[in-house]
């Protein structure tokens, strides 16, 4: 498993180095100080399972550097790990798997990278099955756009913006879901998946809809 760290603090490169030492025998580190010379690896042909990314990087923007890897590799896995949580809403717009805040701890990054190794072991989304009255009904998350709260019913739409309502309550409903259904506000959970855009606090689906995070 390869794993790469973009980070030009040289201390907080040996934390996540020394996190992840004994965590595998198949990690392969590689450090970079510079966004650049991260995606000058990718285009030598590194295919990285997982980054650990900072967004403050000397004369650059780890954001931006998030998006470009994310379009040369879109399975790989990004984490940022940096001072500010200002950017957390505009992470999900490159489908971050996590966001860690520093100063944060080794326990912080092996707990992340045991989470993603799960994530991998089981890559194909389970369906989620939803029982309104007396009828069972069967969703693909892959499916499912949004989920919203209807008063005793809860909503979901899907990407072709087909509506199904099912007689549950919202919060049932939502935490059936996996971690890629994110909620926006209190009411609302999206898949993040079907995030095209992320400004300031306003988040587009790739529906058009736009909606101010709570």
């Amino acid at each position: 498993m390869l794993v790469g760290i973009c980070d030009d603090n040289a201390g907080d490169v040996n934390k996540i180095s020394f996190a992840l030492a004994d965590v595998s025998p198949d990690i392969e580190l590689r450090c970079f100080d510079s966004g650049r010379a991260l995606l000058d690896e990718v285009q030598n042909g590194a295919a990285f399972d997982l980054v650990f990314l900072d967004i403050f990087l000397a004369g650059e923007n780890g954001m931006d550097i998030a998006g470009t890897l994310r379009e040369s590799c879109p399975e790989t896995e990004i984490v940022f790990c940096t001072t500010s949580r200002d950017f957390a809403v505009e992470a999900f717009r490159v489908q971050a798997a996590d966001y860690l805040v520093k100063p944060c701890s080794e326990q912080d990054v092996v707990n992340v990278f045991a989470r993603l190794m799960m994530k991998r072991r089981d890559q194909k989304p389970k369906a989620v099955l939803l029982q309104s009255g007396r009828e069972l009904r069967i969703f693909n998350p892959g499916d499912v756009m949004k989920i919203e709260s209807d008063r005793h019913y809860t909503r979901l739409t899907a990407p072709n913006g087909t509506e199904q309502r099912v007689h549950m309550n919202y919060s049932d409903v939502a935490a059936r879901f996996p971690e890629s259904f994110l909620e926006l506000r209190r009411g609302l959970t999206v898949n993040m998946t079907h995030i095209s855009g992320v400004k300031g606090s306003v988040v587009t689906l790739t529906d058009g809809r736009t909606y101010t995070v709570s």
